[in-house]
């Protein structure tokens, strides 16, 4: 049997981000069952290592790689990137199905500061035409937070919550250990700041506590500068960009990780953590909460209850352990690679709605959850 094509268009330029590592495994994945896949990012430098799919970011080529596409799959976003735009241009050219990844919760508020009111909605009328048009097949979204947002732009008979499958790593102990972990982007929205003024505090009952920050982004230098200003150089290292089996070695040689986001869609490195029996602190936000379902480990944002909440995990720290391990295999089932990366493959085979006769399903091969 030919090989199906599916064509990926994922615009992010965040190598580490959990969007940019969600593309790339769902894409080897298809891959691993026969698919022929096609990643179209402005990451295809950094992906070209071990990669067994096909790279582009030529925007000559994008016109023939849609028209040649037996599945269309398109990562949107509020930033309404070219690459997106011009792909839904060649598919009402070429009649071609699409189906949209969505991945970010559409939180006005947070929208309104970054675009400003008028624009935010400007791109809310290019959204709503976007997926109401007659050639978006399904939005798959990755937390019920996210479909939620998405109810107000599109009838819901279109939306399907689908929680991406997530590869775990095992890996030995890194050598470089601390109390407390961070892993993400450095921006504004991740509330970096919080954490380093709640372990100034903390140095008061742990005076060696030790803080590792994996990661980088536009907010970098002002947390180095606030670091030198807290005196806080012997307790705080960033640890710039690293690959993903380092961060899952880096897991295993902390206490705690702590994500004090203001917002988080989904949430991929509290996953991550769990499998490695890491206790999560994390702020009461969107994903977060559908992950963990636990009040424990939540704090509502503030700089204060952050403090309480690390010393208290310090203090009673085989409590929070126990607690982990209660939760981590309900977790990992959730967002179990296998099985809802199939799940999601099956969706997108059933929904093709513009071939006359039903799309013989590809064999599957098992792949593996423990890389």
């Amino acid at each position: 049997m030919e090989r199906l094509k599916c064509l990926l268009v994922h615009n992010y330029e965040i190598e580490n981000g959990g969007v940019s590592i969600l593309n790339y495994d769902f894409a080897e994945f298809l891959t691993h069952n026969g698919w022929k896949v096609t990643i179209f990012s402005p990451l295809a430098k950094f992906y070209k290592e071990k990669v067994c799919f096909n790279l582009e970011w030529k925007f000559k080529n994008l016109e023939k790689i849609v028209y040649e596409a037996d599945v269309i799959l398109i990562n949107l976003s509020p930033y309404l990137w070219k690459s997106y735009l011009k792909t839904i241009e060649y598919c009402q050219k070429f009649n071609k199905p699409y189906f949209i990844w969505f991945h970010i919760v559409l939180d006005k508020d947070v929208y309104k500061r970054r675009y400003g009111m008028k624009n935010f909605n400007e791109r809310l009328d290019i959204l709503k035409e976007i997926l109401n048009n007659h050639l978006c097949q399904k939005i798959i979204c990755v937390s019920e937070a996210v479909k939620n947002f998405l109810k107000d732009l599109i009838e819901e008979e279109k939306l399907i919550t689908l929680y991406p499958g997530v590869k775990i790593f095992q890996k030995e102990k890194a050598k470089i250990f601390g109390d407390l972990l961070y892993v993400g982007r450095f921006s504004e929205e991740k509330n970096i700041q919080t954490l380093i003024k709640a372990l100034k505090k903390l140095k008061d009952d742990f005076p060696q506590i030790k803080l590792n920050l994996v990661g980088s982004g536009p907010e970098e230098e002002k947390l180095i500068k606030i670091v030198k200003e807290f005196n806080l150089e012997n307790n705080i290292q960033f640890l710039g960009h690293l690959k993903r089996e380092e961060i899952f070695a880096l897991y295993q040689s902390h206490k705690i990780l702590v994500l004090p986001s203001k917002i988080e869609s989904l949430g991929l490195v509290i996953i991550e953590a769990l499998s490695q029996n890491i206790v999560p602190i994390v702020r009461e936000t969107y994903g977060p909460k559908e992950i963990l379902n636990n009040k424990e480990l939540f704090f509502s944002g503030k700089e204060k209850e952050l403090y309480l909440k690390i010393k208290d995990v310090l203090k009673n720290y085989k409590k929070y352990k126990n607690i982990v391990f209660e939760i981590k295999k309900k977790v990992l089932l959730n967002f179990n690679y296998e099985q809802n990366f199939n799940l999601m493959e099956k969706i997108i085979l059933e929904n093709i709605l513009f071939k006359k006769e039903k799309l013989p399903f590809l064999k599957i091969e098992p792949c593996p959850i423990f890389v």
